[in-house]
């Protein structure tokens, strides 16, 4: 989780003790001033870049919310929107990409649950461009496979803050973090009769072969 006193606004403080919100990279402040800034120099005549101003001072703290509770749930949800547009870009920026992998070095974003691949990290990614299925899926490089997250916290997280094509341009900016697919092939699973291998069966006609 991140830590609270690197950030500029109490909102940013807020949004990331949120449970999940580990899988969501610290943008740096440096980084959101910068990318906020376009925001903030955009003709106030359009109502859609009006929101993004608004959103973009809040998330640097240059606004406050006049109400005592806060700002409304229409408000968090629309500087949340805001938010997560930006972290999209962040992660795919140098370092944002740097961010991720020390994430993905740690196993924050969790292993894959194949056991012949030798609990591989798994790295985020959307889950559909569909609007109605937004979340966050798990790709696993080593089996090429996509899976949902272990967790409901994690599940809950919007995947297009890491976008459709995030996990193909982390590995094609790390493509060292690929693992050997000749260790993958050597360790595939094969069954056994009475201790002895079986060579020479498809997966279709295994269960075939023992009945």
């Amino acid at each position: 989780m991140a830590n609270s006193s690197q950030w500029p606004s109490k909102w940013l403080q807020k949004f990331f003790t949120q449970p999940g919100s580990e899988f969501y990279c610290c943008c740096r402040p440096s980084w959101i001033e910068e990318e906020c800034r376009h925001a903030l120099h955009r003709n106030n005549d359009d109502s859609d870049d009006e929101g993004d101003k608004f959103c973009a001072e809040v998330i640097l703290g240059r606004r406050d919310s006049s109400s005592a509770s806060g700002f409304s749930d229409e408000q968090n949800n629309e500087i949340q929107e805001f938010y997560i547009q930006l972290h999209q870009q962040y992660v795919a920026s140098p370092p944002g990409l740097y961010d991720v992998k020390s994430k993905y070095s740690q196993g924050v974003y969790g292993k894959c649950p194949r056991l012949i691949c030798q609990k591989q990290h798994l790295i985020p990614m959307q889950l559909s461009k569909d609007e109605d299925q937004k979340g966050i899926a798990m790709y696993c490089v080593r089996c090429n496979e996509i899976f949902l997250p272990s967790y409901l916290r994690h599940a809950r997280l919007d995947g297009r803050a890491f976008g459709l094509s995030f996990a193909a341009l982390f590995f094609i900016q790390y493509p060292e973090l690929i693992p050997n697919q000749k260790t993958y092939l050597y360790n595939d699973y094969a069954p056994r009769v009475f201790g002895f291998r079986m060579k020479g069966l498809t997966h279709q006609n295994r269960f075939e072969f023992i009945r």
